[in-house]
């Protein structure tokens, strides 16, 4: 059974890969409804491997709306990026302390995470599955998990 914290910490990390999308987001309101109850449904299911209890641990504490994260409106793209980014380079020390195979598998997941918010609403502009903006997102989302970043987005996207 995994530790409490490292299931906080994973879960809040999921809700940041989902902030920085929701940052970016040009979905409808539907869209957005969308997207909340694809978060919700966890966004990504939790593959056998290495980290596959801690995974399936993180989903369920999601499924339940519990992730303590706070809560942000979806019009304000600059807090929900900001404390997005900061929920995931929070998580960075547990993946440096975990077996490199099984962080490799939380990293992915929670990349996962992130497309899976963005494909559940088309851009309200052009349908695209996922928007320029969401493509950035995610790559952003992968490259702090990886630490290849601390800066903070100046442009908002």
């Amino acid at each position: 059974m995994p530790a409490r914290e490292d299931v906080a910490l994973v879960a809040r990390a999921a809700m940041g890969a989902t902030y920085c999308v929701w940052a970016a987001h040009n979905a409808s309101t539907i869209g957005l409804l969308k997207q909340i109850v694809a978060m919700r449904g966890g966004a990504a299911a939790a593959s056998d491997g290495p980290a596959h209890d801690l995974l399936v641990a993180t989903r369920r504490k999601l499924i339940a709306g519990r992730s303590g994260v706070p809560s942000v409106g979806a019009d304000q793209s600059g807090p929900l990026r900001e404390i997005g980014e900061r929920e995931l380079r929070a998580v960075l020390p547990l993946l440096a302390s975990l077996p490199p195979d099984q962080a490799e598998q939380v990293r992915a997941w929670l990349v996962d995470v992130a497309i899976g918010v963005a494909r559940a609403a088309p851009d309200r502009t052009t349908d695209q599955p996922i928007s320029a903006g969401e493509a950035i997102a995610i790559e952003r989302v992968g490259e702090i998990l990886l630490g290849r970043t601390d800066e903070p987005v100046s442009d908002g996207r």
